[in-house]
């Protein structure tokens, strides 16, 4: 049986025992059994939630290992390409042809690079606003008004 069923049952039962021409041993011990069910049901999603919450944690862990190592290949990459290209300007070549490859030291577009960021205008920052949640959840609580929110309280499910 699946637990919303269960539970949908469970919910008959006890209406049934707040009803008064029922046989109230016979809706009492059919709660208890269904109620059995129910807890073991909860048990075995409870336990199969804990399954796949390590289950993400190994993930991330593997996740981090992973981009941990992209980040030294690339950083190992990066270098290699800048002793290539000191070594083919220290001797002024442009090109280097092989078999297998052409090495050629190239001519970038313009990019920028910030020498003093205190100095550059406004009007070329990009301005985020971001609502300070912990904030206005704080100025909420202290009898303040603040207009576009409320408070929402939500339930979920802890288990030990």
């Amino acid at each position: 049986m699946k637990l919303y069923e269960l539970a949908e049952q469970f919910k008959q039962l006890q209406e049934m025992l707040e009803d008064e021409g029922v046989d109230i041993d016979a809706v009492k011990n059919t709660l208890e059994l269904v109620e059995f069910d129910f807890t073991e049901k909860i048990e075995s999603i409870a336990k199969l939630i804990r399954s796949l919450e390590y289950e993400i944690e190994v993930y991330k862990n593997e996740e981090q290992r992973i981009a941990n190592k992209r980040k030294s290949k690339e950083k190992k990459r990066d270098w290699l390409k800048q002793y290539v290209q000191e070594q083919m300007e220290k001797v002024g070549l442009e090109k280097v042809k092989t078999p297998l490859f052409t090495v050629s030291i190239q001519t970038n577009p313009p990019s920028v690079e910030i020498v003093d960021e205190t100095l550059i205008p406004e009007t070329y920052f990009r301005i985020e606003k971001i609502p300070l949640k912990k904030e206005i959840l704080e100025a909420l609580k202290q009898g303040q008004e603040v207009p576009g929110v409320m408070i929402k309280t939500t339930k979920s499910i802890r288990i030990r």
